[in-house]
């Protein structure tokens, strides 16, 4: 193995760097998905230059193009002259991305055949018109004090419902024929899919999309699953097996616990078990390094291990532990 080498590293590079000393090792080359070390070994790159590099390290395409550039001797830098590859690049961004400030839509090459299925919600088109109402109010006083030219547009800010007045250049008005537009969609929601399933099935899943976000934000924070410090495919498996694992008991004892009435936060419970600690006392008992509290005793309420007590016999507690 190359005993790397980090004295420049140390001696000019920024004293606040975290990356680098959780992966000590000096990488040399890279492809797609992959970094490799000076020993040659292989390491997944989940960075991917901090979404940077959504093509992959080297991508062959860009690469090629990139190589072409170069040879035809293409401007490098011009400040902010006016250059025929810039005005390409502008042109192109317009033509695909921009129109009228707004996103146009490019047909894909692939087919990819759908269903739409769409709902109703009588509660959410009150609740849409509620909000949309409160909004038209805040533009209507926008245009009595203010320019709307100062403020910045988006799709969800009131100046949307705001319009000029004709042919002028500083008279503006509602939007009447918008704010009619988006009237005529509120309380309705589509789902785009190319299941087969039943119709209630899909709404259903789709419906508890925020759950699988929840069990993320789960892992990420009080599981603690990330960084994933590993760089074989056996043991960044073996990682996220444990994270699942981890997560699939925890529902599980969510679920019970919802069936006896009782409630208790993720933190409540992962701390309970994290600190459900003992000691061997002359190899004979054991004694609780925890105390009873009411996250435990709701938990011993489901499963009943009897594991609450201060003192425990090292024959009982193995058994508790198998049950």
């Amino acid at each position: 193995m190359v005993q790397m080498n980090t004295k420049a590293f140390e001696t000019y590079e920024s004293e606040v760097r975290s990356y680098c000393r959780n992966f000590p090792a000096g990488f040399t080359t890279a492809k797609g998905p992959f970094l490799y070390d000076e020993d040659g070994r292989e390491y997944i790159d989940f960075f991917c230059g901090a979404g940077g590099l959504n093509y992959g390290h080297n991508n062959d395409y860009i690469k090629s193009r990139l190589l072409s550039y170069l040879e035809s001797d293409g401007v490098m830098h011009a400040l902010d002259m006016y250059t025929v590859p810039k005005r390409e690049f502008i042109e192109f961004y317009e033509e695909k991305i921009l129109k009228n400030g707004k996103k146009k839509m490019v047909r894909a090459k692939g087919h990819l055949e759908q269903k739409l299925i769409i709902t109703f919600s009588r509660k959410m088109m009150e609740y849409q018109r509620s909000i949309r109402n409160g909004q038209i109010q805040r533009a209507k006083k926008l245009l009595e004090n203010l320019d709307p030219e100062k403020y910045k547009k988006g799709p969800n800010d009131v100046t949307r419902f705001i319009k000029k007045k004709g042919q002028t250049k500083d008279k503006y008005e509602l939007d009447e024929d918008r704010i009619r537009e988006e009237e005529k969609y509120d309380g309705f929601y589509a789902v785009a899919t190319n299941l087969n399933d039943k119709a209630t099935e899909i709404l259903r899943i789709s419906e508890e999309r925020n759950k699988i976000e929840e069990c993320f934000r789960l892992l990420k924070s009080d599981f603690e699953a990330r960084p994933a410090r590993h760089r074989t495919r056996e043991h960044l498996i073996a990682h996220f097996m444990i994270c699942y694992a981890s997560l699939m008991i925890y529902r599980l004892l969510e679920v019970q616990l919802s069936k006896a009435g009782l409630h208790l936060t993720t933190h409540q419970i992962t701390e309970t078990l994290k600190n459900m600690n003992v000691t061997n006392i002359d190899d004979v008992v054991y004694k609780a390094l925890y105390t009873n509290s009411k996250a435990l005793e709701a938990m011993m309420t489901v499963y009943p291990m009897n594991l609450d007590r201060e003192w425990y016999l090292k024959s009982t507690l193995g058994k508790n532990i198998k049950r």
